[in-house]
């Protein structure tokens, strides 16, 4: 990734995004925490994650807290009923109903220098087939976003739309 952003400033592109999309073996304290600048990452991550909220500004003597609270596992998220939003995604030509929720900005364990969206995608059952029709299944997923900084706040690097038709991918 190091390779990929230098390459870019060199060619005089400094200033262009680059969003890496990766498996659960790319959710690793160790990248999260060496990820260059201007780079984005899109995560798929373990359902019973540890995640942090953001610290509250400290007063007084001490070493600056690297964590908020504790915040619910990301398979904790599915079963609260409120904060959902269903959209419907394009995908290979054809609009994908998704249904999903944004927490953040959190920070995962053992990766305090980046902080993080949570997003949680729905499982859906679906038929297909016409005389004899099936049901199919897709299991809910969980994925870690890297924020960026703009105006003044925690933000996601794109927008969800097309965050979540690449996750779909």
């Amino acid at each position: 990734l190091r390779w990929v952003r230098d390459e870019l400033d060199t060619a005089r592109r400094g200033d262009q995004q680059v969003v890496v999309l990766g498996d659960g073996s790319y959710d690793c304290a160790e990248l999260w925490q060496a990820l260059p600048e201007r780079t984005s990452l899109i995560a798929r991550t373990a359902r019973n994650r540890h995640l942090r909220a953001l610290p509250e500004a400290q007063t007084g003597r001490g070493r600056p807290r690297q964590y908020g609270a504790k915040l619910p596992h990301p398979c904790d998220w599915l079963q609260v009923a409120a904060g959902w939003t269903t959209v419907s995604v394009p995908v290979r030509g054809r609009a994908q109903r998704m249904t999903y929720r944004v927490e953040g900005p959190c920070l995962r364990e053992r990766a305090p220098g980046q902080p993080l969206y949570l997003l949680v995608v729905k499982g859906q059952t679906w038929r297909t087939g016409g005389k004899h029709p099936k049901e199919k299944y897709r299991a809910p997923s969980f994925y870690l976003i890297s924020a960026v900084w703009q105006a003044g706040e925690w933000q996601l690097p794109l927008a969800i739309e097309d965050i979540l038709s690449w996750v779909w991918q």
